[in-house]
């Protein structure tokens, strides 16, 4: 964007350079016509020839000062996409702060909210442990309802026996 700015400008110093030299060519033409004149005296046909020629360095130079307002208005135009840009900059520089302020929140939430990988190793081996002390009651479970099974199966053995002999007696 500078680099573009320091173009113009130095083109802008190369057009005002050549119209300080037009200006110049042209001031010491009319010096020179004056002397003409003065030496010549009475020849009108060069005079009119330096006059056309001072006419012509006119529209030479109303021509130029045409083409130095084009450019006044294309320079115009490119401020204002320069100004346009530097909006979109600025817009965009807002989304990037206002996402940087998002990831630093969600990053900030997740280690106060989210257990660390420590935490999830210790919830894992007390999951662990519950696991394997509940498996080991199960097991114990099962021996003493399979004790249970075998003593109530002989307690109803022993009154199947006293039922019979109480019927035979």
């Amino acid at each position: 964007m500078e680099k573009i700015l320091e173009k113009i400008v130095a083109k802008l110093d190369s057009i005002e350079a050549k119209q300080n030299s037009f200006e110049e060519t042209q001031d010491r033409l009319v010096v020179r016509v004056a002397d003409m004149d003065a030496k010549i005296g009475g020849f009108s046909a060069r005079q009119n020839s330096f006059e056309e020629t001072q006419d012509l360095l006119a529209e030479k130079i109303a021509s130029m000062d045409a083409k130095i307002g084009g450019m006044d208005a294309k320079i115009g135009g490119m401020d204002a996409k320069i100004g346009g840009m530097d909006a979109k900059q600025n817009r965009f520089e807002e989304t990037q702060d206002r996402l940087v302020a998002e990831v630093v929140g969600m990053k900030q939430y997740m280690r106060e909210q989210m257990a660390t990988k420590d935490e999830l190793r210790e919830t894992e081996n007390r999951l662990a442990t519950h696991m394997d002390g509940f498996i080991k009651l199960h097991e114990n479970l099962d021996t003493e309802l399979v004790a249970l099974r075998g003593k109530y199966d002989r307690l109803e053995q022993r009154i199947e026996i006293l039922e019979h002999h109480a019927a035979i007696r």
